[in-house]
């Protein structure tokens, strides 16, 4: 009987013992990084490396630093601290090759990265996710190419992503600021703005009718487009408010001298807080400016300095005549033409529309329009230098083509010498054949846009 109560008093214990354990409560990941260092130091430099686009831009690694630190926070929890650290060593190890990659992706993915930020701001992540996820994939497979020490490889893809994200770009402006700015027109009829404010309501269709044009002209041009976009969207909200304020002068039974009055209160209201008296007893024009001028001298004293002020206006006025010169360039140019890209103060025109004999490099006179616009281009930028290049598709003889491609550099630029006066110390001509293609050589298309003169207008 002894021997028995001695067994259950020994499993009684056994089973508490374990019990107690089994309940023993797991430490929190914020309890992990409180406690270790090295797993902290990776979550924080994780997060800055998130923060540089390494999730996109550095893919695999990326996603190998997250798995070390997501073992290592496990193995911490678990009390195996020796694993723990080893896990965030590796961590910390192969952030090192990230951040590498991120700098030198960034650079070869310098453009493809605008375009993807004007599409992001475009909203084209909400409009069209999936699409947007699919490209995203896309431009991740590029990323590891360079992870993977193919560069050559990745930038030959730079120019699909390119397009791609413009694309994308313009398909949000359109669906998003073009589809608020029709849905704010179509409730501002729907509210009777087009009896009551028409003269509003019409500017507002023609501000959404320039914008629609602009975009299908040049999808470069969003932010112009997106200005009239916008201004269509303000002008059908303003026609509704006029519409609902002449109602109710309406309900009220305002004369005209009530609504001269009503008017004249409001600007009242404007001024008190100037602490002057405003009478109207002098034309209203007077009136106004005598607001105006009060209202201007509150902010003589938050003025920059003359010599501050001049600087930010030359720097304006410099950026605001390039980016004319720039769009006047892209003005010039039909799609089957050309695709001209702004690289800061540079230009360049990657010029598909030429037409050469297989395998000679003589100027057709079918090519003379477009050398001429090329001359046009080039003399909006005063001082530029001209960087010509010749480039062929991968069909036939490397070295023939490359031969072939500086021949026909050579000529267009002794055509812009000859014909149009340039100067020979002010051009560079090079012939890359087959070496630069932005487009796949696998397709007929992209053999077409491959075969192509370049001519970089360089500003520096």
């Amino acid at each position: 009987m002894n021997l028995y109560r001695g067994i259950q008093y020994m499993a009684f214990v056994g089973l508490f013992f374990i019990s107690a354990c089994a309940s023993t409560p797991q430490i929190s990941r914020q309890d992990v990084l409180q406690q270790n260092n090295t797993i902290a130091k990776l979550d924080k430099r994780l997060s800055q490396a998130e923060k540089k686009g390494a999730e996109y831009l550095a893919p695999e690694g990326f996603k190998k630093a997250s798995t070390f630190l997501s073992q290592a926070i496990v193995a911490a929890q678990d009390s195996n601290p020796e694993d723990a650290d080893d896990y965030a060593t590796k961590g910390l190890q192969t952030l090192t090759a990230v951040n590498k990659h991120v700098r030198t992706s960034s650079k070869v993915f310098v453009e493809v990265l605008a375009n993807r930020d004007r599409a992001i701001k475009a909203g084209a992540a909400d409009l069209f996710s999936d699409e947007f996820k699919n490209l995203e994939a896309e431009f991740r497979d590029s990323a590891e190419l360079i992870e993977n020490s193919k560069i050559e490889k990745a930038k030959k893809l730079r120019p699909g992503l390119i397009t791609k994200y413009g694309q994308l770009e313009l398909k949000a402006v359109k669906k998003g600021a073009v589809h608020l700015a029709r849905a704010a027109i179509a409730d501002a009829k729907e509210n009777d703005a087009d009896d009551s404010a028409p003269k509003t309501l019409k500017q507002a269709e023609e501000e959404l009718a320039l914008a629609l044009s602009i975009l299908e002209a040049n999808r470069n041009q969003s932010k112009k487009a997106g200005i009239h976009t916008n201004r269509a969207i303000e002008l059908a909200r303003q026609s509704v408010q006029i519409t609902e304020l002449i109602n109710d002068f309406d309900r009220r039974n305002y004369s005209e001298e009530d609504k001269i009055l009503w008017y004249q209160k409001q600007l009242t209201t404007i001024y008190s807080p100037l602490n002057k008296r405003l009478v109207f007893d002098q034309e209203n024009s007077v009136t106004i400016e005598a607001m105006r001028s009060d209202i201007a001298a509150l902010g003589k004293h938050k003025k920059e300095s003359t010599k501050q002020r001049k600087k930010r206006q030359a720097v304006e006025k410099r950026e605001r005549k390039t980016r004319q010169r720039f769009e006047y360039a892209q003005s010039l140019f039909k799609e089957k033409e050309a695709e001209v890209y702004r690289k800061r103060q540079d230009v360049l025109i990657l010029a598909h529309g030429f037409y050469f004999e297989p395998g000679k490099s003589e100027i057709k006179s079918v090519n003379f329009a477009l050398l001429n616009k090329i001359y046009l281009a080039s003399k909006k930028f005063p001082g530029s230098k001209l960087v010509i290049s010749g480039h062929t598709d991968s069909t036939g003889n490397a070295k023939k083509n490359k031969r072939l491609s500086e021949k026909r550099a050579a000529n267009v630029a002794k055509f812009l010498k000859d014909t149009k006066g340039i100067k020979s110390s002010k051009i560079t001509v090079r012939g890359y054949g087959a070496e630069k293609p932005v487009a796949p050589n696998s397709t007929r298309e992209g053999r077409s846009r491959n075969r192509r003169i370049e001519v970089l207008i360089d500003n520096k």
